[in-house]
């Protein structure tokens, strides 16, 4: 490894250091308490139930890097949607959508994720609603609504979830009702006039058969960038959504299980700053003939330097409508248990985005999408060999109908002056039908040593159907044109752990992953629409997982080494005396990193949190014709990611108890392009959190005050460099400084 890649920036460092410090502090308090015995016996870190491999287990019994959070660690944390949720995970970045609106969840795991929207392309991260794999990165912006808990899997999870989960998976549960009549209300007032209601009722219908759970929630709060020209606020926030599960027990060995969602969200545009200004030959002609007859050319005298203003006048829209119905039955024929998930999910956005951050209409684009979804799983689940063994086999089907009708102005008015016609509108329909057959067994070899083996055959196919008219001429320049591919993969996995003593257990595995193929959906020609195969992911990791010291020291650790293969990159390829521009499996980059968490309860009421996750990642290999050199970092991975918490919750008093919070995260420098423009990339930055909570003495009554971003860190979640075509660069700020005040009343 060269010295360049074993340096380490001081606050990176500083993260580093504030993780051990949390650490070392709660092992030097523990010897602080060594004579309280009653204390001793009430402390003691809680086990966590997961279904990272589709059956309950203890997290600290699966072989698998994961990191499971319970649903009162989210509320303690302020956590409100699945970019809360991932700052808890090391080596796992969430990407805002940017281009895509403010619905828009891009995931990267250990450097994997899915760099562009587009319906062509898949996500490299899955996202699992109760078992429900959400086929668009778009509309996946999750708010946490009676979750009972959230778990992200690290590396890929070819063998059990399948497809585009090729970084990993992040699977949300929902509570589910418990026959009780109970249930809460809920306010929250804030900065930028923030109003949240949220409400639940858990109700039996039939005694000890039929029981629902009812949530809705209603979330409001003013944009925090100024448009100078309107004085529209972007990066608001106006949403409803709503949830209802019913559970019927159907008879001693059968649960079904419906459930029922929807979101509505009607938004300004997510808020966009012009950083950067090119002369280049088609904005100096743009200047010299659209914006010379305005009186206004684009220059660099747009550039606000406040990523609370800018002179953008584009259409500014971000609405979503997306709902869904899942049904669950579990059937348990002991010792075989069986298990059906079909679900059908609807999807529809509009969003658009203006990039050029001035009054001028020179860079702006507006998508119409819809999306349905039907899957379909079966598990069934038996012991063998005297119970030395458990199997887990099953099949899987997924169709998917998705259509994007897009118009972007590009130099919007040119053809005026000249026959020239840059402004597109698109039209693009995919079609994928996917099946999958699946297994896996669990052996226990000898006391305390078990072995894995498991696989995954899947086969889809999918059709694309395009065609581009040129916005003012009217012209056709792609298609129609209608293609189709298929792919078949085989994704396996084998691991074997060792359970050394109670409370300490090591594992070694080898999985395998891939993102789905797809079509090439920005085509300038009918010879630009091509297809590209799946990308493939080969991981080796070795780990340990521990409670020590009577349950008081959650302390786990991985390593992993990933050969990330066929990569989905852009390609220039030379034909004839022209060229064209595709995506193409043209790279290949090696990742290897540790992760590190650890959670720790040293006295009664006090709590220490820390994780660590280094990710060195690399290309090494670049086809001809690829864009960039391979010296280039892969976009959206940091090389370190941090969080530190500390919590205290002691009585008051007659008043209750009261649970004070904090919370640090380092996120270190990471590029939003292949090219590693400095100029929109985010330098490594710290945040702090903090939540103070009363909670009164019979449980009914909480109220709580938070603050996020409390340093008000200026810092950017996307960007876009097209300085040297376009002319125009830009970039999406974070939100800044909030407070709040929340109140819960339970019943």
């Amino acid at each position: 490894m060269s010295n360049h890649s074993l340096a380490i920036d001081n606050r990176a460092l500083a993260a580093v250091a504030g993780a051990s410090m949390a650490l070392t502090a709660s092992v030097a308090l523990f010897h602080a308490y060594p004579a309280v015995a009653a204390e001793e016996a009430r402390l003691g870190i809680e086990e966590i139930i997961v279904t990272a491999r589709k059956r309950e287990e203890s997290l600290q019994t699966v072989p698998l890097a994961v990191t499971a959070i319970r649903a009162e660690d989210l509320e303690v944390r302020s956590v409100r949607n699945i970019a809360d949720v991932l700052r808890l995970a090391p080596n796992v970045t969430f990407a805002s959508g940017g281009a895509a609106g403010g619905s828009a969840a891009q995931v990267y795991i250990r450097g994997v994720g899915q760099g562009d929207f587009a319906i062509t392309s898949d996500p490299g991260v899955g996202i699992y609603v109760d078992g429900v794999y959400l086929g668009r990165s778009t509309g996946s912006l999750l708010d946490v609504l009676d979750l009972e808990r959230v778990e992200v899997l690290r590396g890929p999870q070819g063998t059990l979830f399948g497809r585009n989960t090729v970084g990993g998976a992040v699977s949300f549960t929902s509570q589910k009702p418990t026959g009780e009549l109970g249930g809460y209300v809920q306010a929250t007032v804030g900065r930028y006039n923030r109003i949240d209601g949220r409400a639940s009722l858990d109700f039996p219908i039939i005694a000890d058969r039929l029981a629902a759970k009812v949530s809705v929630a209603s979330l409001n709060r003013d944009g925090y960038q100024r448009r100078s020209i309107d004085d529209l606020d972007l990066g608001d926030q106006d949403a409803l959504v709503g949830r209802a599960v019913f559970l019927l027990n159907a008879s001693e060995n059968i649960d079904f299980t419906l459930t029922v969602d929807g979101t509505r969200r009607r938004e300004e545009s997510v808020p966009q700053s012009l950083v950067g200004i090119a002369n280049t030959a088609l904005l100096g002609l743009y200047n010299a003939t659209v914006g010379a007859s305005l009186g206004t050319p684009l220059t660099a005298a747009y550039i606000t330097n406040d990523r609370y203003l800018t002179h953008a006048t584009g259409p500014s829209v971000s609405n979503v409508d997306n709902w869904g119905v899942s049904g669950v039955i579990d059937v348990d024929l002991s010792p075989v248990r069986i298990k059906s998930i079909t679900s059908y999910r609807d999807l529809e956005l509009l969003f658009a985005r203006e990039t050029d951050g001035s009054p001028l209409p020179y860079l702006e684009v507006i998508n119409d999408d819809e999306q349905t979804q039907f899957s379909q799983e079966l598990q069934l689940t038996t012991p063998l060999f005297n119970d030395r063994a458990d199997l887990l086999v099953g099949l899987y089907y997924f169709r998917e109908r998705a259509s994007d009708n897009s118009i972007a102005w590009i130099a919007s008015g040119l053809s005026d002056f000249i026959p020239m016609d840059l402004s597109r509108l698109d039209s693009n329909n995919v079609k994928t039908n996917s099946y999958a057959a699946f297994s896996e067994l669990n052996v226990n070899v000898i006391d305390k040593l078990r072995f894995t083996i498991g696989a995954r055959y899947t086969h889809e196919k999918k059709s694309y159907d395009v065609v581009a008219v040129r916005a003012n001429l009217g012209t056709t320049f792609v298609g129609p044109l209608s293609l189709s591919d298929d792919w078949s993969s085989f994704t396996p996995k084998v691991s074997l752990d060792f359970q050394a003593t109670d409370s300490v257990m090591l594992y070694a595995s080898f999985s395998k992953g891939f993102r789905s193929g797809g079509f090439n959906s920005r085509a300038n020609s009918d010879a630009d629409v091509t297809s590209y195969d799946p990308e493939k992911l080969d991981n080796f990791e070795i780990g340990l997982k521990s409670d020590l010291l009577d349950r008081r020291l959650r302390f786990n650790a991985t390593a992993f080494y990933s050969n990330y293969k066929d990569m989905q990159v852009n390609v220039i390829r030379p034909v004839g005396l022209s060229f064209i521009n595709t995506i193409d499996n043209a790279a290949k980059s090696r990742i290897k990193g540790v992760e590190l968490e650890a959670v720790a309860e040293p006295a009664e009421g006090l709590v220490f949190n820390g994780a660590v996750g280094y990710a060195d990642a690399e290309y090494r290999k670049l086809d001809p014709g690829v864009t960039f050199t391979i010296d280039s970092k892969l976009i959206e991975t940091p090389k370190w990611t941090a969080n530190v918490g500390m919590q205290y919750g002691f009585a008051v008093g007659n008043l209750g108890q009261l649970t004070l919070r904090g919370d640090y995260f380092y996120r270190s420098r990471v590029y939003h392009d292949v090219f590693n423009s400095e100029l929109i990339a985010q330098p490594g930055y710290s945040l702090i959190n903090a939540r103070a909570t009363l909670l009164t003495a019979n449980d009914a009554v909480e109220i709580a005050v938070f603050g996020t971003n409390l340093t008000n860190k200026t810092y950017n979640l996307f960007g876009v460099n097209a300085l040297t075509s376009l002319g125009i660069a830009s970039v999406q700020y974070a939100r800044p400084r909030e407070w709040g005040v929340e109140a819960k009343y339970r019943f």
